[in-house]
């Protein structure tokens, strides 16, 4: 936690927690067999499901997150004209509480990991950007008896209606990233391989969770 929380290279932990090569070895170890997963989904006990809201963020990936096995491709470390990023998806629910997190690699649409994230609809609504305005995310949601609450893009020759009203709430995606940056292992990602970075991501959604 103290390593995610300043971002330091594992090799700069501090000789009070011991050794960084014990501490390592055990995180990739958690990391590996996703254990910081269900820690993250057990702690999920009060969901509110009056609506949910998705999008994604951008994450820069630092020089020392290059050389991971498998290559950026693998480990979800795209690149474009900002640079090497990394994209978080998430999906909250109506009081900002992270409900489930995917990873990208940052040069891949918002909707792209749409599908992922709205398997399981519980929420009465779910508020999206325009990004999510695409007929196969619309119809996912009211199949699921869900409202989509997705402003429709300027191109979308038939407009459909939206509550502008709940459409408000949609800031509390945008909250959450703001919180699960001010880590700043998250904030930049510091880590090579895309396992390891969903870790951290997954230990941090859950003291977010227990705050």
């Amino acid at each position: 936690m103290w390593k995610v929380r300043t971002g330091v290279p594992w090799r700069d932990l501090p000789e009070v927690f011991g050794s960084w090569k014990t501490i390592y070895s055990r995180f990739r170890r958690w990391a590996i067999s996703g254990r910081f997963a269900v820690i993250f989904e057990a702690l999920q006990v009060e969901v509110d499901d009056h609506w949910h809201s998705i999008d994604g963020s951008y994450v820069r990936a630092h020089q020392h997150s290059a050389g991971g096995q498998g290559g950026p491709a693998e480990n979800a470390i795209g690149v474009s004209r900002g640079g090497r990023t990394t994209k978080l998806h998430a999906r909250v629910d109506a009081e900002g509480r992270p409900v489930q997190i995917e990873i990208s690699a940052g040069n891949l649409h918002d909707s792209s990991l749409a599908a992922t994230l709205l398997a399981q609809i519980t929420a009465d609504a779910i508020i999206a950007d325009k990004a999510y305005d695409i007929d196969a995310v619309v119809e996912r949601v009211e199949q699921a008896g869900a409202a989509a609450v997705i402003p429709p893009k300027k191109n979308r020759k038939k407009k459909r209606a939206y509550s502008k009203s709940l459409y408000k709430e949609r800031n509390v995606v945008e909250r959450f990233f703001c919180r699960i940056k001010q880590w700043r292992g998250i904030a930049t990602r510091y880590e090579k391989t895309i396992t390891s970075f969903r870790g951290m991501v997954h230990l941090v959604c859950a003291m977010l969770l227990l705050q």
